[in-house]
């Protein structure tokens, strides 16, 4: 919750206040100011004027609003259910929350995330990008599949991670930035229909879905894209309780 706040002006005994309150909201929404401070081991003197830091006129204020956002999430989580049953469940392999916790690990940390796709897939790379920007993560799409860190000249962060859209898995333009990104022992996900193809083979993981593949005559393609959005915003969903609820840590020690 307190991520949001620019924590650089805390000082030491604040970030221990930070770091216990993320990691047991529900508790705290309802702990005393003298529980709280015994928990941390500091004065209630300093969680009041924690408080008062962090924006609020008084500690039952702080407690208001962490309840709130403990509701909040909890109706995040409720929707999350509901949005589940859209797909019947043998849409995705069964190791799919498996996958979604690694790629999360990756996305959290990286510096830049870059969203590639072409024709319909180029659609959900863009769509990919901005919800991560959304949520306050660096991404960008591409449909021209140039990747500037590729080129030798450029530095780029070994940390960065690249998504690569492609419902057939087939497409030459992807299958060649794939190697390229494996020649460079960069970090890519692909999400393809199916997992039997080429850019699943190039890629560090692949995010499959099995729906019908319907490419009609003059190449148009009008497959099924909901299952991609379904991965992105379960992503995105992750990501976001993840960075505002303490538990980063915990999943980068998975």
């Amino acid at each position: 919750m307190f991520d949001l706040f620019d924590t650089e002006t805390y000082t030491d005994l604040d970030q221990l206040l930070i770091k216990y309150i993320n990691g047991n909201l529900e508790q705290v929404a309802f702990m005393r100011i003298r529980e709280l401070a015994e928990a941390v081991h500091v004065s209630p003197a300093t969680v009041m004027r924690f408080s008062q830091k962090a924006g609020f006129a008084s500690f039952p204020e702080m407690k208001v609003a962490i309840k709130n956002y403990v509701e909040q999430q909890k109706s995040i989580l409720k929707n999350e259910e509901r949005r589940r049953g859209i797909l019947p469940l043998d849409v995705f392999s069964n190791d799919l929350e498996e996958q979604i916790d690694l790629i999360t690990a990756k996305l959290i940390e990286a510096p830049l995330i870059y969203c590639l796709g072409m024709g319909s897939s180029g659609v959900m790379a863009e769509y990919a990008a901005k919800q991560f920007t959304t949520i306050g993560l660096r991404s960008f799409h591409s449909t021209s599949l140039y990747l500037p860190y590729l080129k030798e000249s450029q530095k780029h962060s070994p940390k960065d991670v690249t998504l690569l859209f492609s419902v057939s898995g087939e497409t030459f333009e992807i299958l060649h930035i794939a190697n390229l990104l494996k020649e460079a022992e960069a970090f890519s996900v692909s999400i393809t229909n199916h997992i039997e193809n080429h850019l699943a083979g190039l890629t560090s993981i692949n995010l499959s879905y099995d729906t019908s593949y319907d490419r009609l005559q003059y190449n148009v393609d009008i497959s099924s894209q909901l299952p991609v959005v379904f991965i992105i915003e379960t992503l995105v969903k992750k990501l976001y309780l993840l960075m505002h609820s303490g538990k980063k840590e915990e999943l980068n020690q998975k």
